[in-house]
């Protein structure tokens, strides 16, 4: 793994926790929009040979949980980002 790769699954973790946090303690739960747009466009190549992974099809789930809905039509960037890793 390269550091930019190290980084980008730091800084989608980071992103996906502080959703986390956010629901936990009642507070905002809006996260950056611009950085949603970049961890979702870049999702397939931050996860890029890694283990386990949100996007690949053979996931256990051991990391990510697996997404408790189907896609909904219309769905908010951050809405689909967070199903995605099982939110």
């Amino acid at each position: 793994m390269t550091g930019e790769q190290a980084l980008a699954v730091r800084t989608t973790d980071a992103a996906i926790h502080t959703w986390d946090l956010a629901r936990a303690v009642n507070a905002p739960e809006k996260l950056d929009p611009e950085l949603i747009a970049w961890i979702e466009e870049h999702l397939a190549e931050i996860c890029a040979g890694l283990a386990e992974s949100p996007v690949s099809a053979g996931t256990t789930h051991r990391f990510f949980a697996a997404p408790g809905a189907p896609p909904v039509a219309g769905e908010a960037r951050q809405a689909r980002l967070l199903r995605l890793f099982g939110r």
